[in-house]
């Protein structure tokens, strides 16, 4: 299993998500939160992106190319590599849980039994 997803799949996953976060309007703004831009990227998980990706050149957290690199990084080198650790290779709803729950909690849900409450 590739650590990188495929260049046609990350395609289809920017756009389901994006219709999904702001209906693909790059200038959203969350009235609740700090979330923004095409993806609702919030100021916490930008921050974290330029911790953790300090070469990757993230500096304009509303710049939707920017958001979709960040996007792209937190699927190549977090939930692709939590996956093949767990011993599954991830499929589309595992990536649409790692957006909304963040990896290690979406990893959690997707091990949990069919029984398991949610919460």
């Amino acid at each position: 299993m590739s650590g990188t997803l495929d260049p046609d799949v990350l395609q289809f996953l920017l756009k389901r998500t994006a219709a999904g976060e702001s209906g693909g309007n790059d200038n959203a703004q969350n009235p609740y939160s700090s979330a923004s831009g095409r993806y609702q990227i919030t100021d916490g998980l930008w921050q974290g992106l330029q911790r953790n990706y300090p070469d990757a050149g993230l500096t304009d957290k509303n710049d939707p190319d920017q958001q979709a690199k960040g996007y792209a990084l937190i699927m190549n080198n977090e939930v692709n590599p939590a996956c093949q650790n767990a011993g599954f290779a991830p499929q589309i709803g595992d990536y649409d849980a790692a957006w909304t729950f963040g990896a290690p909690r979406a990893l959690r849900m997707r091990m949990a039994g069919d029984d398991s409450p949610a919460a």
